[in-house]
C-alpha cells in the first residue's frame, strides 16, 4: 500500500476527485437506509479508495465513523455535499465495520 505522502501530485488529485465524486454519489443516496445495498457498496468502494493513500484496518474505518459524528470541521467540511451526510456517513461506516462487510 502507498502512503499519502509517497504518491504523486497528479496520483493525490485523482483521489481527491475521486472522494469528492463518492461523496456526492453518497449524499444522493442519504434517503435510503444506510444499511441498504447501494451504500454498502460504497463504503466497500471508500475503503478500498482510503487504502491507496495508506492502510487502515476496519477498526481505523470505525475511527473515521465517530470523526465523522463528533468533530465540527469534519461535519463543517461535509456539510457542502449535503445536509445530514455526516450522519449517514457515520451510520453507513458502522453498519458496514460491524457486519465486516
Amino acid at each position: 500500500m502507498a502512503s499519502i505522502e509517497k504518491l504523486t501530485e497528479d496520483e493525490q488529485k485523482a483521489i481527491g476527485g475521486e472522494m469528492s465524486t463518492l461523496y456526492r454519489k453518497l449524499a444522493d443516496m442519504r434517503s435510503m437506509s444506510a444499511e441498504s445495498a447501494k451504500p454498502q457498496t460504497a463504503m466497500k468502494d471508500w475503503y478500498v479508495l482510503l487504502n491507496l493513500t495508506g492502510s487502515y484496518s476496519l477498526e481505523a474505518f470505525n475511527e473515521l465513523c465517530q470523526l465523522y459524528a463528533k468533530d465540527p470541521r469534519i461535519v463543517k467540511n461535509i456539510k457542502p455535499y449535503g445536509e445530514e451526510l455526516s450522519v449517514f456517513l457515520h451510520d453507513a461506516i458502522a453498519f458496514h465495520v460491524d457486519n465486516k462487510l
